[in-house]
């Protein structure tokens, strides 16, 4: 797979930004033409590279932005300063309630120290937590960086990263490419979903043994993180328009718009903007096609598409915020902490295709698809919002 397609296509969500006012579209930037939006969603639908999917994730997006959107999502004022040590301290405790058996892991890490605390920064975008998984030499090296905040949600970042390391995969490290394919889609399908459930439980955890507050946390982070990546994904609006009518134009771009309800604004520059995105998003599968368009019958073409459906495969699931928190509501009062981690083991050991046929799994895949088919996340993740903010009346989001 090139570098171009996957580097074009790696960092999704910090490159799609929908236009919030007409001034966003500046003066001489040129506007990409209908024709080229149309080429590229033509080829992506006609060649199953996963166009039904970003249409799931524009949906569900719309209709998360919706159930929020009812809400004023202000940011509590928390300033409650730990040490690291209270923080890996507090962390320690939790990670116990959930596993014994996981403490020699973290105690390792502490004693390596592997975790790396940082000050954040106010009203940065950089201000992010992160787990690595590093190969060096012939073992794989794991680290944390963790955003120091003002509140124990510090705590609760530390503990969702620490399970994203719970579980990768014990074939990381093998050089067999095609062998370690399929589990590694299947951990990024999943691995948010594990490190959400647990950093609420670990909210849960902290309020009901040391009796604290949920304004000791801060309340909205999430929200707003899910908000962000829910505006971008209204960037692949022209997947649904070629699909409702096999043109990409503006009057059909209004059509679909007022179908379905979509939170952005029906003029002209909100149109070209998302063009200009989406088409910088798939610029790099452009050239590919025109090569199978200009030589149909290499043998060659199949591989080529396979190649592009899992890069395009990876992006999606990279990019898994929004689906794992909507999966955590939708399982809310059905998986408990034991059957996640039973989860996260199963995820470490995928590359054994045995493990597919766990109940457990077939189970969540079933569950993970209901997120678009019914409103059941949605209504648990309404009420959550409904405990910790006022409902106001607001209009289009834009």
């Amino acid at each position: 797979m090139s570098n171009s397609i996957i580097n074009r296509l790696a960092n999704l969500k910090d490159r799609l930004t929908i236009v919030k006012d007409k001034k966003s579209l500046k003066e001489g930037t040129q506007i990409i033409s209908d024709d080229k939006v149309n080429y590229i969603a033509k080829n992506m639908i006609e060649k199953d590279l996963l166009a039904d999917k970003y249409i799931d994730k524009l949906l569900i997006s719309n209709k998360y932005l919706k159930t929020v959107n009812k809400y004023d999502i202000d940011e509590n004022e928390v300033n409650i300063n730990l040490s690291n040590d209270e923080i890996i301290e507090y962390a320690r405790t939790i990670i116990r309630s959930i596993d014994e058996n996981l403490l020699d892991d973290f105690n390792s890490f502490v004693k390596n120290k592997s975790i790396k605390f940082k000050k954040g920064k106010k009203d940065s975008n950089k201000n992010i937590s992160y787990a690595d998984a590093i190969l060096k030499e012939h073992y794989l090296s794991s680290e944390i960086e963790l955003v120091k905040k003002n509140s124990y949600s510090t705590v609760c970042d530390l503990v969702h990263e620490f399970m994203h390391i719970t579980n990768v995969q014990d074939n990381f490290i093998s050089e067999d490419y095609k062998k370690i394919k399929m589990s590694w889609l299947f951990r990024l399908k999943y691995t948010e979903f594990i490190s959400i459930f647990f950093e609420m439980y670990s909210k849960d955890y902290l309020i009901d043994k040391y009796n604290l507050s949920k304004f000791d946390f801060n309340k909205s982070e999430r929200i707003i993180d899910n908000k962000n990546i829910s505006i971008s994904s209204l960037n692949y609006l022209p997947f649904l328009i070629y699909k409702e009518f096999g043109n990409i134009t503006y009057d059909n771009y209004l059509e679909v718009i007022k179908k379905y309800d979509i939170e952005v604004e029906p003029d002209i520059n909100s149109y070209n903007s998302i063009k200009n995105i989406f088409y910088d998003t798939f610029e790099a599968l452009e050239e590919n096609f025109q090569i199978i368009d200009k030589h149909p019958k290499l043998i060659t073409n199949g591989k080529k598409i396979d190649g592009l459906r899992n890069t395009v495969k990876e992006n999606l699931y990279s990019n898994n915020y929004l689906l794992s928190t909507l999966l955590y509501y939708r399982s809310k009062g059905i998986y408990n902490k034991n059957d996640v981690l039973k989860l996260s083991k199963l995820i470490r050991k995928a590359n054994d295709i045995e493990v597919f046929k766990d109940p457990l799994i077939e189970n969540i895949e079933e569950m993970y698809d209901k997120i678009k088919e019914d409103d059941i996340a949605f209504i648990n993740l309404d009420e959550d919002l409904n405990k910790n903010f006022k409902k106001v009346n607001r209009g289009n989001l834009l």
